[in-house]
């Protein structure tokens, strides 16, 4: 009958340590639930911590990628639009300058039929004085291209001292126009060099630098660092979870350590050498299959939880850069090390026993 007491009274011990640890559980709960509560109200934010910051890192992440991307190819956008808007100037000002040739071509042809016209020789002192004139002119409107000599400005005086002959009047009107449609060609001339200088300006600094391969690949490496930083917190939210829960059994095997303790003090007081042998023998069998009981529920408890984690970890890498073996086998790694831990702690309880 002592036999049976013993018994009875150790499964109560082994229930009370169980319930203990039950108790110590729910209260470290309850104190994260209140450090959540503000004015009575739990922050929205806290109920699903983990997948919400995942989420967010990622879009965040996605965001700021975008961007690069987006404004580099604005900019590309900004500079092939210049690009184009100076060779369409180009093609204008191209078709400018022939019409205005062919305006002049006409001009020059009226010219001519004065000449005929009015029968004045190309070698005659009248041709030769109407060119002197038409010079001076185009020199009053590019002045440093043409010089005149100083024989050129004597003539030029001698000329003005007597009247115009009406052929003379007559072929300078029209080469006054000429010179305002020669002008828009010099003009457009300008605008065409410009244009194009500044179009093999562009060209060669494209060739210096690459921008758009350039922000995508930062686009690329913000996204990979974004999904390292989500493994970081992947594999310390495991290595947390874990480690409270071997905590959580240290205490455990401690306790049952103590209770056996003083059960076996008790034994040694009220029963005989032979009767607490037994006991001993008995309480030992018992505590065996209690703790073996609760490493085969910590071990399915902690393969859900491995699965759970490895799974997790795979959904978050698919779609990103980080392959999910890659994550995988950095979290199986963890949780190897967290498996040596384990062990460590299992010594401690063999040692608290003897």
């Amino acid at each position: 009958m002592a036999v049976m007491f013993v018994r009875n009274n150790n499964h109560r011990q082994l229930g009370n340590t169980n319930e203990n640890a039950l108790a110590r559980r729910n209260e470290r709960l309850q104190s994260q639930k209140n450090s959540q509560m503000k004015n009575g109200s739990i922050f929205a934010g806290n109920l699903n911590q983990k997948e919400d910051s995942f989420i967010m890192r990622k879009k965040q992440a996605m965001k700021k990628a975008m961007k690069v991307v987006t404004d580099a190819w604005t900019s590309e956008k900004k500079i092939d639009q210049n690009v184009a808007d100076r060779r369409q100037n180009i093609q204008d000002k191209k078709q400018l300058m022939e019409e205005n040739n062919r305006i002049i071509q006409d001009y020059e042809q009226q010219k001519e039929e004065l000449q005929k016209m009015y029968g004045v020789e190309a070698d005659s002192q009248e041709q030769k004085d109407l060119e002197l004139l038409e010079k001076r002119n185009y020199a009053m409107k590019h002045p440093g291209e043409v010089r005149l000599t100083k024989e050129e400005q004597e003539r030029l005086a001698e000329i003005a001292e007597q009247p115009l002959t009406e052929y003379q009047q007559r072929a300078l009107e029209v080469d006054n126009s000429i010179l305002i449609y020669q002008s828009e060609i010099d003009v457009a001339k300008e605008e065409i060099s410009a244009d194009s200088a500044a179009i093999t300006s562009i060209k060669i600094e494209r060739l210096k630098t690459h921008t758009m391969v350039d922000a995508t690949k930062e686009a690329e490496e913000i996204k990979e660092a974004a999904g390292k930083e989500a493994i970081g917190m992947l594999v310390g939210e495991a290595q947390e979870h874990i480690t409270e829960e071997q905590e959580e059994k240290y205490e455990e095997a401690k306790e049952r350590a103590e209770e056996k303790e003083k059960q076996e003090e008790k034994l040694e007081e009220v029963r005989e050498e032979k009767e607490i042998k037994q006991e001993e023998f008995t309480l030992e069998q018992e505590q065996k299959r209690a703790q073996e009981e609760v490493r085969k529920q910590q071990q399915e408890e902690n393969a859900k939880e491995q699965e759970e984690i490895l799974e997790n970890a795979a959904v978050y890498a698919e779609g990103s850069l980080i392959d999910a073996s890659q994550v995988q086998a950095e979290i199986k790694d963890m949780l190897h090390k967290m498996k040596l831990l384990e062990e460590d702690i299992k010594g401690a309880e063999v040692d608290v026993e003897l």
